[in-house]
């Protein structure tokens, strides 16, 4: 069991942490959750300092009698003095909790205003329903069932806090009272990206969480073996992994109504991948027969021209695996030339 204590150093150690009980339930066969919270003693939440310059989560024996309300009030008190806290520490703080056992504690961080200073951004999500056939929970209650749905990964983790965050934004009810929200995955994947750099996030997770977040609702995939090549070949074969996990979340925290039928669907597609995995198919540049340097050994000359050959021969053999052979591959570059 977690409790905050005045800091002497007057730092933000932790921004808030719990433990849940009976995390396990069931909705309709699907996995779901209900709050078990740990509390503290009434006597033990913070008080504060003359300067209120900060706190610290630390450890406190089992046992003890805790006072939720108390607690949450306590953190409230506090969360506006985060805004001095750098970004560095945020990021780091809020990584921890993300990749946690239990990061779906993020709602105590809405409870507790702390995402109110930290990203508001969510804050939003919370507030917007979503009124239609896919979806039974607001944006931001769909967001944090998400969250432990995926491995304790930091980029696949913040994928799912991002992934549909750019909602509030794009919805439009129409007449008949149903919810859309269309180019929500280009919205979030914006809102990813100034969010992770406003918390100082390296180059690299920025990159990878944006793609993610771009690509997480890319539902266009044929049960064919030249449909998922595509979907690869589009999405990207270093991301396709992460996008079926990130997808699998998606669709887990959704309307049990339909997430059935969609994850099997998914299941289908993971079938295909795997089995073009094993063939050995071409799904990228590197399993391409040809490089850049045979072409230009070929006598292709060298610029962006280059490129955008192997882009094309790529898509060749993406539609026509048979077709990937130096021989025949060097014939076609110099057609499309």
């Amino acid at each position: 069991m977690w409790f905050l204590k005045q800091d002497r150093n007057f730092e933000t150690k932790k921004l808030i942490t719990y433990q849940e009980d009976a995390l396990e339930a069931r909705l309709d066969g699907l996995k779901g959750f209900q709050k078990g919270f740990a509390m503290k003693p009434e006597n033990a939440y913070i008080t504060g300092t003359a300067e209120g310059k900060g706190f610290e989560i630390v450890k406190e024996n089992e046992g003890n009698q805790l006072n939720r309300a108390k607690t949450l009030e306590a953190v409230g008190r506090f969360a506006p003095r985060l805004s001095r806290i750098s970004a560095e520490r945020i990021q780091a703080e809020v990584v921890k909790l993300l990749t946690s056992d239990h990061p779906e504690a993020w709602r105590i961080l809405y409870e507790t205003g702390i995402t109110a200073v930290i990203l508001p951004e969510f804050d939003v999500c919370m507030e917007t329903p979503q009124e239609n056939a896919h979806h039974c929970f607001s944006v931001g209650e769909h967001i944090l069932r998400t969250l432990p749905e995926v491995e304790p990964d930091k980029v696949l983790r913040l994928t799912m806090l991002f992934h549909d965050m750019g909602k509030p934004r794009v919805r439009v009810r129409d007449g008949e009272g149903t919810d859309h929200f269309i180019r929500h995955g280009e919205v979030s994947e914006e809102i990813a990206g100034t969010v992770l750099r406003r918390l100082k996030f390296d180059n690299d997770t920025v990159r990878r969480v944006r793609h993610l977040v771009r690509v997480h609702d890319y539902l266009q995939i044929a049960h064919t073996p030249r449909g998922v090549r595509r979907a690869v070949f589009r999405i990207g074969e270093d991301y396709f992994p992460d996008y079926l996990k990130v997808r699998r979340a998606d669709i887990l925290a959704q309307n049990p109504q339909g997430a059935r039928e969609k994850l099997k669907s998914l299941a289908e597609v993971e079938r295909l991948y795997r089995q073009e995995l094993e063939e050995q198919n071409c799904l990228s540049l590197k399993d391409l027969a040809v490089t850049g340097r045979d072409l230009i050994e070929a006598g292709m000359p060298a610029g962006p021209g280059l490129g955008s050959t192997l882009a094309g021969l790529l898509e060749l053999v993406i539609e026509n695996p048979e077709c990937n052979t130096k021989e025949y591959l060097l014939k076609a570059a110099f057609k499309q030339a």
